[in-house]
């Protein structure tokens, strides 16, 4: 298995989160240990890297297209937790990687998957897993896009958490792209 396939095709698999969608993970962060997060999927540029950083994660970012692959690269140093926006189309090689791996862990996937057996297979062998589940679809290119997404998380949450959107999400998505000119 690896990811340079789904880099190289680009199978719709390349969202770019936007940053009010990482900020919504750091209160339940802080209820926690860790201190330094792995973010597979990511480049320097990345939200996810961006806003964990600036709110004091050490962060180690890696990314198929800087030749380390999720599924044979693992970085040297220690890390807490792994949390990104993870290609779609892999989503069961990943979360069974993640379930060896064994660290908490945050991936931001579409809910759909849930109505897979295979997957619901593969998220019953995760440590105490749970979902963090949006009241409104989040807005990856200032639509609303065709699924919704949850972050998938295991040991991080003590249970199911609803993030209640005050804004409309293409509100937030074009305040956020603004803020990047």
């Amino acid at each position: 298995m690896s990811c340079m396939n789904v880099s190289k095709n680009g199978n719709g698999d390349e969202y770019y989160t936007p940053k009010y969608i990482v900020e919504i993970l750091l209160k339940y962060l802080k209820n926690t240990e860790i201190r330094t997060v792995w973010c597979p999927f990511d480049k320097e540029s990345s939200e996810f890297v961006k806003v964990l950083t600036s709110n004091g994660y050490k962060v180690i970012f890696s990314h198929i297209d800087n030749g380390k692959d999720f599924f044979k690269y693992k970085p040297n140093e220690d890390y807490d937790a792994i949390i990104s926006n993870p290609p779609f189309s892999l989503k069961n090689q990943i979360l069974e990687r993640l379930n060896k791996i064994g660290k908490p862990y945050a991936m931001l996937l579409s809910a759909t998957c849930i109505q897979s057996a295979s997957l619901i297979n593969i998220i019953s062998k995760s440590k105490d897993f749970n979902f963090i589940m949006f009241d409104k679809r989040i807005s990856y290119s200032g639509d609303r896009p065709p699924f919704p997404s949850w972050f998938f998380t295991s040991q991080i949450l003590d249970g199911n958490k609803f993030y209640l959107y005050d804004k409309d999400p293409k509100e937030l998505y074009l305040e956020w792209k603004n803020s990047l000119i």
